[in-house]
């Protein structure tokens, strides 16, 4: 009975260290992810696409 104690224990031990190391290497995956997106922006012209078009650019000016 002892043996099977000490074989769940170690079972559970090496099973939480696992799950540990495997959510590091996820959380630090979504760290380097976010300074990805952080650090290198989109560039101009798409992040202005959602602005409308400037009347004057429509139709020339008036004289």
């Amino acid at each position: 009975m002892a043996a099977a104690t000490r074989a769940a224990e170690t079972a559970r031990s090496r099973t939480a260290e696992h799950l540990l190391a495997a959510r590091l290497e996820q959380l630090h995956e979504q760290q380097a992810m976010a300074f990805k997106r952080v650090a290198v922006p989109e560039p101009w012209d798409k992040r202005l696409t959602e602005l409308p078009p400037v009347r004057w650019m429509l139709k020339p000016p008036r004289r």
